[in-house]
């Protein structure tokens, strides 16, 4: 607020002195105005501006485009920029890539291309901001799946280096498609790169790129079934189960480990070979990651660290594309164990969500049990509806009924906390059962 309060009395001063502000001053307020969205102030000193025949330049326009994207005023936006582009002068490539970044955000992916089009066609420079958001166009439509790879070999070819920015709306693009295979090798390309220093800082792996992952193992196969009545009675005690064990778990200080695949709990049901294959693969990973993070206490040259670390990525993550439920979930399961354990990423509710969702959607009802009884409460994120509506479609599947009312208990205790923030009239009648709890 300091600034927009200095750049107030710096326009005020110029006025009590009887001098002219300058467009420089004219552009420092609205800039000002623009970055605290105060964007009906900006465009009254844009209209000053014009009645003392002032005509506003490019970098003012630009800034009442800023202002009112920042509040989602899309329709202003197009307005200023029409302006500009028939009245005015010719938009520079600010302007362009800012509605560009507009047509992305709303999906509006052929405005997007005729824009880039009319960049090419008066010869504006074109930047990384560009490409990235028009493959960001492309992405949130399945139809422009593939354009949104070819824009990203025109990206390479006019020499603009893909940052974790781009990989993480390409990783996002195939889960939409359900393109697992493709999404896979973005992400190991994204890994190898992400471990040369020339590329530090231009590539890293962030929640995002672990969310949309969890979504492309969510989506890439069909939801395992409801359960039969016979299989079903040995999910009966399943959440008991895990709540007694994450109990003792947080009584002996014991952490998570990427070797989480097979508890006490999971031993009531069938293991056969597959499963064996899987638990094998496992604790191979778990030993790989306990001797990665040993180097960083020790003195390893950065190629032998490098190797191992490559060496992991194979054993998470082997070549061939999983096709059966438990080998999506599991491999699913390794990479986030990975993501925590090794790179010590941060969490955010978008991640457990999605997580979830995979750990749902290919029958890891333990894990999932695991996340929403546990995960939630271990890194302090809220849970929402969806996380809620997720866990009764679990319960759905495996015909828990005494679960799927505690959490529906508990949705109605969280729904009457939104509902008295909102001010809502009867939220009262949403409070939680003493009865029905964990």
């Amino acid at each position: 607020a300091g600034d927009l309060e200095t750049a107030i009395k710096m326009f005020k001063k110029l006025e009590e002195h009887n001098l002219e502000p300058t467009l420089y001053s004219y552009g420092t307020l609205i800039k000002a105005y623009t970055e605290f969205d105060r964007v009906d102030d900006a465009f009254r000193v844009y209209e000053a501006m014009k009645a003392r025949s002032m005509w506003p330049n490019l970098p003012v326009y630009n800034s009442l485009i800023v202002a009112c994207l920042k509040v989602g005023d899309y329709k202003r936006a197009w307005g200023v920029f029409e302006h500009l582009r028939y009245t005015i002068a010719k938009p520079d490539e600010i302007s362009f890539s800012l509605m560009i970044h507009a047509c992305a955000k709303n999906g509006e992916v052929e405005k997007a291309m005729n824009l880039f089009d009319e960049m090419i066609s008066n010869k504006l420079a074109l930047s990384d901001v560009t490409f990235n958001s028009l493959i960001h166009a492309c992405a949130v439509r399945p139809d422009y799946f593939d354009e949104g790879f070819r824009l990203l070999q025109l990206m390479e070819a006019h020499g603009f280096q893909p940052d974790f920015y781009t990989y993480n709306t390409l990783i996002y693009a195939c889960a939409r498609k359900k393109n697992l295979g493709l999404a896979r090798d973005i992400f190991r390309d994204m890994l190898e790169k992400s471990m040369d220093p020339k590329k530090k800082g231009l590539l890293k792996i962030d929640p995002v790129t672990i969310t949309n992952m969890m979504w492309a193992y969510s989506g890439y196969l069909y939801n395992v079934k409801t359960c039969s009545w016979k299989l079903a009675k040995k999910y009966e005690s399943l959440a008991m189960d895990v709540l007694q064990s994450l109990k003792a778990q947080k009584q002996n200080n014991e952490q998570g480990t990427t070797s989480r695949i097979l508890t006490n709990t999971e031993h009531k049901f069938d293991v056969n070979a597959g499963i064996l294959k899987l638990i094998e693969a496992q604790e191979r990973a778990a030993k790989a990651t306990s001797e990665l993070l040993e180097t960083k206490t020790k003195t390893v040259p950065k190629e032998t660290r490098d190797k191992m670390h490559m060496d992991l990525i194979d054993m998470l993550m082997p070549k061939e594309v999983p096709t059966a439920h438990n080998g999506v979930g599991s491999e699913a399961s390794r990479i986030m164990r990975y993501y925590l354990d090794v790179l010590g990423g941060s969490v955010s509710k978008q991640l457990l969500n999605a997580y979830l969702s995979a750990m749902i959607g290919n029958g890891r009802f333990e894990e999932a049990w695991r996340v929403f009884l546990g995960d939630f409460e271990k890194y302090g994120i809220p849970k929402d509806g969806w996380t809620f509506q997720r866990m009764i479609r679990l319960c759905a599947r495996t015909r828990d009924v005494p679960s799927a009312w505690r959490i529906w208990d508990e949705y109605k205790a969280w729904r009457a906390e939104v509902e008295q923030k909102l001010g809502t009239p009867g939220h009262e009648k949403l409070k939680r059962s003493q009865t029905m709890v964990y």
